[in-house]
């Protein structure tokens, strides 16, 4: 579900109910949590539905931090997880969902999830979380159930995927946007360009596959000139 032009203090309460969710545990960047009122506001809609937030979540979305993450979530006793922010936090909290899952407690542990990994019940297994996103960039991330993650020690980012790891429920506010430097909204929005273009040159790709993604070129074309 999408839930478009609201205001997140009031959609991601709503987004909670919808879903049968009590407890939310935050996850966004320190530009974010400390540049803007942002979380400050979220965290005081939710009142005591706010049961912790991690806000170090990095660009590129390292391995230990999603573990570093993945650990807190867990001593919060959360039932969802709330991403503010863009296509890191987004891959950030769709990760560790699954490190919580199997019960990844480091990097290497996360690792053997990944996509092509030594575990392979990673994509068999249902995951007893969830999450919701708000994004703040063009990247579209909120709509995939795949994550890319950082393997820091290699530097290689790898591919990680479930079919329960696509948020439940995305929340648009264009109003938080507005905290997002103009360089890294366009160049999120070229970004979701590039994904449409890999959709449509795909050797897997299907008439639906190819009309969402021509329907989303044209979107962006005429929307990203009005930038």
């Amino acid at each position: 579900a999408v839930i478009v032009g609201r205001p997140a203090i009031d959609a991601v309460p709503e987004a909670m109910r919808r879903i049968g969710r009590q407890k939310a545990f935050m996850l966004t960047s320190q530009s974010l949590h400390h540049g803007t009122s942002v979380i400050a506001d979220l965290e005081h809609a939710l009142g005591p539905q706010c049961v912790g937030c991690y806000a170090a979540v990095p660009a590129h979305t390292p391995r230990d931090a999603v573990v570093e993450a993945a650990a807190a979530v867990r001593c919060s006793g959360a039932d969802v997880v709330v991403t503010v922010g863009g296509g890191s936090v987004t891959d950030a909290g769709k990760a560790l969902l699954l490190a919580i899952a199997h019960g990844a407690t480091t990097p290497e542990e996360l690792g053997e999830l990944r996509l092509g990994g030594t575990n392979k019940r990673a994509l068999l297994q249902d995951l007893p979380l969830r999450c919701i996103a708000v994004p703040t960039t063009l990247s579209g991330g909120e709509f995939s159930s795949f994550a890319g993650v950082t393997d820091s020690k290699r530097k290689v980012k790898e591919p990680y995927g479930h079919r329960q790891c696509a948020p439940q429920i995305v929340v648009l506010d264009p109003a938080i946007t507005v905290h997002t430097p103009e360089w890294l909204w366009l160049g999120t929005g070229m970004c979701a360009v590039d994904h449409a273009a890999e959709a449509l040159c795909s050797r897997r790709a299907n008439p639906y596959s190819t009309g969402l993604a021509c329907s989303g070129l044209q979107m962006l074309y005429e929307g990203l000139l009005k930038c």
